[in-house]
C-alpha cells in the first residue's frame, strides 16, 4: 500500500494546488478580450500544470491506463454517449423542476455567446480527461478499476463549485470512467465530455416542464437499456473486489485526499454565501 498512499500524495497535492491556482487571480490579470485563452489557460493550471511539475518530485510517472489492442466498441462509445448526454439533459432541467415546485426562481442568468462552446466545452473537455481519466484514473488502475473509477469520480465532482454540479459530475465521471475502462480511448471520453458540455451550454437557451417531463422520461429508459447492456458484459473484475476495499480504505483515510475534500467542500459552501 506505500506506492497507493504515495500516489494519493502526489494526486492530492497536486490538486490542492490547482485549486488554490483557480483562486488566486493570476489567470484573471489576462485581458477580457482573451476570452478563450483565459479559460484555457486556467483550466490546464489547475487540472494539468501540478500534476506536470510535481511528477518529477514525487518520482510519479504521468503514466495513463495501459492501453491494448483492443478497438474501439463504437455500440459501447455509442451506447455510453446517449447516457451522458441524457444525463446531462435531466440534470440541467433540475433547477427548472424546483423552480415550478416551489415558486423560487433559481435559473441562472445565461448570456449564450458562440465562443463557449470552444471556450468551456471543447477545452476543458480535452484537459478534464486527460488529467482525471487519464493521470489520475489510470494511475489507480492497478490498485483496482472500481476503486480507480470511484475514486476519479469523486476528485472529478469536487473539483466543480456547485451542489447540483458535484452530483452531475460525479454520474458522469462514473459513466466517463466506464467508458475509458471499456474503450481504453481517451478520445472517446473527451467526445463525450464536449458533447455534455455543449449540451450544458445549449439547455441554459431553453426552459420549460416540456423539457422536465421528456428528460425524465428520456432518463429512465436509458437507465434500464444500460443495466441491461452492462449485465451482459460486465466492466469490473470479480476477482479484485478485496483489492478495491482495501484501496478505498487507505484513500479515504489519506491526509492530502481529506484535505483536497474539506478545501472544495468550504469552496462549494462559499458559493452560496
Amino acid at each position: 500500500m506505500k506506492a497507493l498512499k504515495n500516489r494519493l500524495n502526489f494526486v492530492g497535492l497536486s490538486l490542492i494546488i490547482g485549486a488554490v491556482i483557480s483562486v488566486s487571480g493570476l489567470v484573471p490579470l489576462i485581458p477580457q478580450e482573451m476570452y478563450i485563452t483565459r479559460l484555457a489557460l486556467l483550466s490546464f493550471a489547475k487540472n494539468l500544470l501540478p500534476f506536470i511539475v510535481l511528477a518529477y518530485f514525487f518520482k510519479q510517472p504521468l503514466k495513463l491506463k495501459k492501453q491494448t489492442k483492443q478497438k474501439i466498441s463504437l455500440s459501447a462509445l455509442v451506447l455510453f454517449t446517449v447516457f451522458a448526454f441524457t444525463l446531462c439533459f435531466s440534470c440541467n432541467i433540475v433547477p427548472n423542476l424546483i423552480s415550478y415546485a416551489t415558486g423560487i426562481d433559481i435559473s441562472s442568468s445565461y448570456v449564450f455567446n458562440p465562443l463557449d462552446y470552444i471556450a468551456m466545452a471543447l477545452i476543458p473537455a480535452i484537459i478534464e480527461e486527460t488529467a482525471f481519466r487519464g493521470f489520475i484514473l489510470g494511475g489507480f488502475c492497478e490498485y483496482g478499476e472500481k476503486f480507480a473509477v470511484i475514486i476519479s469520480a469523486m476528485i472529478f465532482a469536487m473539483s466543480h463549485t456547485s451542489l447540483t454540479a458535484v452530483i452531475y459530475s460525479f454520474l458522469c465521471g462514473i459513466i466517463l470512467g466506464c467508458l475509458y475502462l471499456r474503450t481504453n480511448s481517451l478520445i472517446a471520453c473527451m467526445t463525450v465530455h464536449f458533447l455534455c458540455n455543449a449540451l450544458t451550454i445549449t439547455c441554459g437557451l431553453f426552459q420549460g416542464l416540456y423539457n422536465i417531463a421528456i428528460g425524465i422520461c428520456i432518463f429512465l429508459l436509458v437507465i434500464i437499456f444500460v443495466a441491461i447492456k452492462l449485465k451482459r458484459k460486465p466492466i469490473f473484475p470479480q476477482e479484485q473486489q478485496k483489492s478495491d476495499i482495501l484501496s478505498f480504505k487507505t484513500a479515504l483515510t489519506n491526509p492530502m485526499i481529506i484535505i483536497l475534500f474539506a478545501i472544495e467542500i468550504i469552496n462549494i459552501i462559499m458559493m452560496y454565501f
